[in-house]
């Protein structure tokens, strides 16, 4: 029953995801042309820096998922009603701290540290408090697609997303047939009304303000909070390592290295995008098996999602991986330097952390956090001083995704020691059941393309055609015969098999 309720979710979210994708690919091309290489490399940075204050929000948000998941598998409204009036309340309170730390902190950093040309500060400046702005309203919203998720009504959000999305195309289309002085500042405008338009759809879809008691429990509020701050640990690295990242190699290198850093993680935001919505479709229900006792179903799911996941972002990142040169050269025309080995070592580092993400839903649901995000949040925090001392010391951008991948890996297994203690994860079973599989279908994948590329010489029209189709389909069937179990892939041809007579049916 949950796997066909997670199946149908993801299925749902997939179209809505993949077309997300597409316009977001598409808009990072526009916009490059558009405002050209510095402003694109200014417009990562700063938005960078201002998300580098959403550790506290993103704590949050993982929290109130975890306690409303919790309350809707008790089936109890009152409760549910009084985390969501906490909720509310605590994002207003985090809302108002990070746009005080902004107007502080943030500007000092802006004004005297990051640097950008004396003739485009101004430009920095305005671009800065638009995103600020537009952060915070973010910040409110939280509540209502925790709601949302924990209802199991991610469609709702993706679909909400992809208009937002769009809005951003619509923009820079506008900008481009104007062409006004100021585009940038003109663009983060648009952006901050799609904002404000986002903040009240999540609000009236979700029916939060109906669901909330207004009467506030500071034994839940207390409870939330509590939770929250351990999480802070791991979203604090978590949120350094991607922004902080791109401030250390502003330092080093200047703004034009943001571009390309910026188109290395809008590829590989789009390709995890597709692969995480399976992840996202059954999060709730890996909270709610571990909390009604239902242990071993949790370990099985987390066990399921975490070869999935990692199959899929595998499959559809291999053209990526192969062609790099080719598909940003076709998508951005003029492509920004050093954007080719970003966007490789980033989807390399993705593919290693990708397996976590069931992880860290489960870590969360226990409750037993304090361990977990004390060592694993304190590993992943070092990316950041780790990377400024191997730049200092090496003088190349790319070796800072070698510092990601490295610190990925003792992550993960850090994750796997902590989770057999806090919530006795069998090893030998997730170890057999994920890494051992997903081992086999890199080396079936990888042994094919080392032979295909030593021993058959033919022309680059048929080598596109194998890295784009051929090596994908291929690992896609490695995928379903060797990486899913007898029973899975029942379930998987049951769930589709539905959905083509239904959709047939409707026709």
């Amino acid at each position: 029953m949950s796997t066909n309720r997670i199946i149908k979710n993801s299925l749902v979210m997939y179209l809505v995801i993949i077309g997300t994708a597409l316009i977001g690919i598409y808009n990072s091309r526009i916009i490059l042309s558009t405002l050209g290489i510095e402003d694109f490399g200014i417009y990562s940075l700063i938005y960078g820096i201002v998300l580098l204050f959403s550790f506290m929000n993103s704590s949050m948000s993982g929290t109130v998922q975890r306690f409303l998941s919790v309350s809707i598998g008790k089936k109890d409204n009152k409760e549910l009603s009084e985390y969501i009036c906490s909720a509310i309340l605590i994002h207003f309170i985090i809302a108002i701290f990070v746009l005080l730390i902004g107007k502080t902190i943030g500007e000092w950093f802006l004004t005297n540290k990051i640097v950008i040309s004396i003739d485009k500060k101004n430009v920095g400046y305005w671009v800065y408090q638009i995103a600020l702005l537009s952060f915070f309203l973010q910040i409110l919203s939280t509540p209502a697609q925790a709601l949302l998720t924990a209802q199991e009504k991610m469609g709702f959000t993706s679909i909400i997303n992809s208009i937002t999305c769009l809005g951003k195309l619509i923009s820079i289309l506008i900008i481009t047939k104007i062409k006004p002085e100021n585009s940038l500042v003109l663009f983060c405008l648009f952006c901050l009304l799609f904002s404000c338009i986002q903040i009240i759809t999540f609000y009236i879809i979700s029916g939060i303000i109906h669901k909330t008691s207004y009467s506030l429990d500071f034994k839940k509020f207390k409870e939330l909070a509590k939770f929250a701050t351990w999480s802070l640990f791991g979203d604090l690295s978590s949120v350094a390592k991607s922004q902080g990242s791109a401030v250390i190699l502003n330092l080093f290198f200047g703004a034009p290295i943001n571009a390309a850093f910026g188109i290395a993680n809008q590829v590989c935001g789009n390709l995890n995008n597709v692969s995480n919505m399976v992840t996202k479709a059954a999060n709730p229900q890996i909270i709610m098996f571990y909390n009604s006792k239902n242990k071993e179903k949790a370990y099985k799911l987390v066990a399921q999602l975490s070869k999935i996941t990692f199959s899929l972002l595998f499959t559809i990142s291999l053209p990526f991986l192969l062609m790099t040169n080719e598909i940003l050269i076709l998508w951005l025309k003029k492509v920004p330097e050093h954007s080719i080995q970003f966007t490789q070592l980033s989807i390399i580092t993705s593919l290693i952390e990708v397996c976590s993400i069931p992880l860290m839903v489960l870590s969360k649901a226990t409750g037993k956090i304090k361990l977990y995000q004390t060592i694993v949040g304190g590993i992943l925090l070092l990316n950041i001083p780790i990377s400024y001392f191997v730049l200092l010391i090496t003088k190349i951008p790319e070796s800072i995704y070698f510092v990601f991948i490295a610190n990925s890996i003792f992550a993960t297994i850090s994750r796997l020691l902590i989770l057999k203690k806090t919530a006795r994860l069998s090893l030998p079973y997730f170890l057999s059941q994920v890494y051992l599989k997903i081992f086999l279908l890199i080396i079936i994948i990888g042994t094919y393309i080392f032979v295909f590329n030593y021993f058959f010489k033919i022309n680059n029209f048929m080598t596109y055609i194998n890295y784009s189709i051929i090596v994908p389909l291929l690992s896609f069937m490695c995928t379903v015969f060797f990486v899913l179990s007898k029973n899975e892939k029942t379930k998987l041809l049951t769930i589709l098999n539905f959905q083509y007579k239904k959709i047939h049916g409707g026709i």
